[in-house]
């Protein structure tokens, strides 16, 4: 059965990065904060052509698609089960996350700043950072409805600076948060990627979103992938995490995406 989404527009929050009062009430409020422009483009496309050079040599994407802003699928290509056990995304993961390229995405100063401002005080990067490959027309494999410290665990103060690695209407699958959900606490979440139940006529908070938005989100914030409904076109993105410095580091729980890896 088809499951028709609602969504609202994103919530611009330029108006309110001068104002540290409003900013506090608008996360507050939302559990989210949409900054379009946070980061320069030309770092997005560098990270893009990277993860499209990866995902070609794994066989996913077209060596030159002809279009440098958008990363094209090889007909038929599909990630097996949940796509965060398939081989080819871990090597990808493991190619590119030491890349000085995506770990200087991660540390924009403009966005490690506002993450500051958000936090109270000096964040501390690598809380669990991913690259994530939404392939056309595989509505079995979006994102469902969760909550990023069911799977992250720690602080739960960290939060997740979502990233477009290419520009992203709604048809090709951008992030969507449920705002003010952070505000119900912690949530019941079934076995592996089964994610948390979110009632059916739920508002989501979506939108087009371009290279160089971020969308910065709370660990109790629910939120998931819109269907990339596309023919033909990959949505990547990168989630990079954060923490305040004050908060102790959690060693017990081993981050979504790192678990896999580390089965290697």
């Amino acid at each position: 059965m088809t499951v028709t989404l609602r969504h609202a527009p994103l919530v611009d929050a330029r108006p309110m990065l001068e104002d540290g009062d409003a900013l506090a009430r608008h996360v507050d409020e939302l559990g989210y904060l949409y900054a379009p422009g946070l980061v320069p483009r030309e770092l997005v496309a560098t990270v893009r052509r990277l993860v499209r050079r990866y995902a070609a040599e794994e066989g996913l994407a077209a060596v030159d698609p002809g279009d440098d802003e958008a990363i094209v699928a090889v007909p038929g290509a599909r990630f097996e089960g949940s796509g965060y056990e398939d081989p080819r995304w871990l090597k990808l993961q493991q190619d590119l996350f030491p890349h000085p390229e995506f770990r200087a995405l991660g540390e924009v100063p403009a966005l490690l700043a506002l993450l500051e401002r958000v936090c109270g005080e000096p964040v501390m990067a690598g809380r669990g950072d991913i690259c994530r490959l939404v392939m056309p027309q595989m509505a079995v494999q979006t994102t469902r409805p969760h909550q990023d410290h069911f799977y992250v665990g720690g602080s739960t103060a960290i939060w997740t600076a979502w990233m477009p690695l290419v520009d992203c209407p709604l048809a090709l699958g951008p992030l969507a948060v449920l705002p003010g959900s952070h505000r119900d606490g912690f949530r019941h979440h079934g076995e592996g990627y089964a994610g948390t139940d979110v009632a059916a006529d739920a508002v989501w908070a979506a939108g087009d979103v371009g290279c160089g938005d971020v969308i910065l989100f709370h660990c109790l914030t629910v939120h998931r992938a819109w269907p990339n409904t596309s023919d033909r076109l990959i949505r990547a993105s990168a989630d990079f995490r954060y923490q305040p410095r004050s908060h102790p580091i959690h060693t017990g729980h081993v981050p979504v995406g790192e678990r896999e890896l580390q089965k290697r």
